[in-house]
C-alpha cells in the first residue's frame, strides 16, 4: 500500500512537472502569490495601525467608503477588466501589436466616461447616501474626496488588468505591492504628523493615483517597443466587443457587491464598531483565497487560448492539475485560522477585536470549501459562457441579500458570515454542476481521472 502511494506521488509530480503550460502557471501563480501574501499582510499591518491608533469604529467607517467605492469602480469598468484578460490574446493572434493598444485606448476610453459619469451623479445624491441610507453622515466629507479619484481608481484597476492580460507577471506583482506598502507608509506618517479621522482614505487615494501614473506609462512604454511606427492597426467594430463585456459587467458587479453586501448590511443595521469586527474578521479569511486568486492570475490566458484553439483534452488537464495545486496549498492555511483564529485576531488587534472570532471561523469554513471547487468563474467567464455565470451570481446575490436581512438583525456579524458562506458554497457548487454537464470537465478537487491515465 505504501509503495502504490509512493509511485502515485511520484506519478503525480512527474505529470505536473512534465506540463509546460501548467509550469508556467505554477511559476507565474507563485510570484502572485508571494506578492498578494505581501499585500494581505501589508493589509493586516494597515488594520492593525488603525486599530491601535484609530479604533474599531473608524476601521467601521473606512471599510463602508470603501466597499461603497468598490462598486463603483466595478461599475465603471462596464466588465472590461474582465474582458480584456480575454481579448488581448485573441487580438494578438489575430491582428497585431498596435490593434490591440487601440482595443486597451478604446476600452480606457469608455472607462473614463462611465466613471465620470458615476462621479456626478453620486456626488450629487451625496448627502442621502452618507445620512439617509447609511445613517451614518460623518462619512460624507471622504466619500467625496474618494468619489472625485472615482476615474483614477478605475483606471487604475484596468491596467493591472491589462498587464494580466499582457503576462507582465513581474510589472503586475510590483502593482499588487506597491500600492498599500505606499499607502500604510503614508498613513503611518500622515497619522504621526498631520492626524485625521480619515486618513486612511486619503493616503489611499494618493498611493492609487501615484501607481496609476506609472502603469500609464509603463503600458505605453511596451506598446511603442512592441509597434513599429510604420505598423498599420486593422479596424474592428467595438460594438460586439462591449456587447460580450456587458455580461461581465452584470457577473462582475453583483460578484462585487456580493462581497460588499455584508459590509453594507451590517453599516446598515449596526453600529460602525461591529463593521469595524466583521471588517477584520473578513480581511484575515479572505487570507484563505489568496492562492486561489494567484494561480487564476496565470490560469486566465491559458484558459481563454486552450478553450479558443479547441484544446480541449489539455484544457482538462491543465484544470485538474490546478485544482490539486490548489488544494494542497490551501488547506494547511485554512487549519491555521481554524484552530488558531482567535488567538491571532487578539494577539495582534487586541482583545476586543476577538469578539468577531466566530465570524472568522464561518467565513474561513466558507472560503476553504469555494477553493475546493477550482476555478469555475474564471472557466465560465473565459470561455464564453458569461450569461451562465451572470444567472448563477444573480441567483446567489438574491440569496446572500435574503440571508443577510433575516440573519444580521438577530444574529448580528456571525448572520453576516453565514449568509455569506451559504452562498459562496451555493454559486461554486451550481457552476461546477454546469460545467461538467455542459463540457464533462469537473473543476473540483474531486476530479483525478486524468492524473490516472497518465
Amino acid at each position: 500500500m505504501n509503495k502504490q502511494s509512493h509511485s502515485g506521488l511520484n506519478k503525480l509530480i512527474s505529470a505536473l512537472k512534465s506540463d509546460k503550460r501548467f509550469h508556467e502557471i505554477f511559476r507565474g501563480g507563485a510570484y502572485v502569490l508571494i506578492a498578494k501574501g505581501i499585500v494581505s499582510l501589508l493589509g493586516l499591518f494597515t488594520n492593525l495601525f488603525m486599530a491601535r491608533y484609530y479604533g474599531a469604529e473608524i476601521i467601521g467607517y473606512v471599510a463602508t467608503i470603501n466597499s461603497i467605492l468598490a462598486i463603483l469602480i466595478t461599475l465603471s469598468l462596464l466588465g472590461n477588466q474582465t474582458a480584456i484578460l480575454r481579448f488581448i490574446p485573441e487580438f494578438l493572434n489575430k491582428y497585431n501589436f498596435k490593434t490591440t493598444y487601440l482595443l486597451i485606448r478604446k476600452l480606457a476610453l469608455v472607462i473614463l466616461l462611465m466613471a465620470t459619469l458615476l462621479t456626478v451623479i453620486f456626488v450629487l445624491n451625496l448627502s442621502q447616501i452618507s445620512a439617509n441610507l447609511f445613517h451614518k453622515p460623518v462619512i460624507e466629507q471622504p466619500l467625496f474626496i474618494s468619489l472625485l479619484f472615482l476615474l483614477v481608481f478605475s483606471l487604475m484597476a484596468f491596467s493591472q488588468q491589462v498587464l494580466r492580460g499582457l503576462k507582465l507577471i513581474h510589472q503586475y506583482v510590483l502593482n499588487l505591492i506597491t500600492i498599500p506598502l505606499l499607502n500604510l507608509l503614508l498613513l503611518i506618517l500622515s497619522t504621526f504628523f498631520f492626524y485625521h479621522t480619515f486618513n486612511a482614505i486619503y493616503t489611499r487615494v494618493i498611493a492609487t493615483l501615484c501607481v496609476a501614473i506609472f502603469n500609464f506609462a509603463l503600458i505605453h512604454r511596451y506598446f511603442h517597443l512592441q509597434v513599429s511606427l510604420n505598423a498599420s492597426s486593422i479596424q474592428f467594430d467595438t460594438k460586439p466587443l462591449l456587447i460580450t463585456a456587458l455580461p461581465m459587467l452584470a457577473t462582475t458587479s453583483l460578484a462585487t457587491i456580493m462581497g460588499q453586501v455584508d459590509t453594507l448590511m451590517i453599516a446598515k443595521y449596526l453600529p460602525a464598531t461591529q463593521v469595524g469586527l466583521y471588517h477584520v474578521a473578513l480581511k484575515i479569511a479572505l487570507l484563505t483565497t489568496l492562492i486561489i486568486q494567484s494561480v487564476n492570475t496565470l490560469s486566465a490566458p491559458n484558459y481563454s487560448e486552450l478553450f479558443h484553439t479547441k484544446q480541449t483534452q489539455e484544457l482538462r488537464k491543465i484544470i485538474t492539475k490546478t485544482s490539486i495545486l490548489l488544494f494542497v496549498l490551501v488547506s494547511p492555511i485554512f487549519l491555521i485560522f481554524f484552530f488558531f483564529g482567535d488567538a491571532i485576531i487578539s494577539l495582534t488587534f487586541g482583545p476586543i477585536f476577538s469578539a468577531s472570532n466566530s465570524s472568522l471561523l464561518v467565513l474561513v469554513s466558507g472560503f476553504y470549501i469555494a477553493t475546493l471547487f477550482g476555478s469555475n468563474s474564471l472557466f465560465l467567464s473565459m470561455t464564453g459562457h458569461q450569461n451562465t455565470l451572470l444567472v448563477l451570481i444573480l441567483i446567489t446575490f438574491i440569496l446572500n441579500v435574503l440571508l443577510n436581512t433575516l440573519l444580521i438583525p438577530k444574529f448580528g456579524i456571525v448572520g453576516a458570515a453565514i449568509a455569506t458562506s451559504s452562498s459562496i458554497f451555493i454559486k461554486n457548487l451550481m457552476a461546477t454542476l454546469f460545467i461538467y454537464h455542459r463540457h464533462r470537465i469537473n473543476t473540483s478537487i474531486f476530479s483525478l481521472e486524468i492524473l490516472r491515465h497518465e
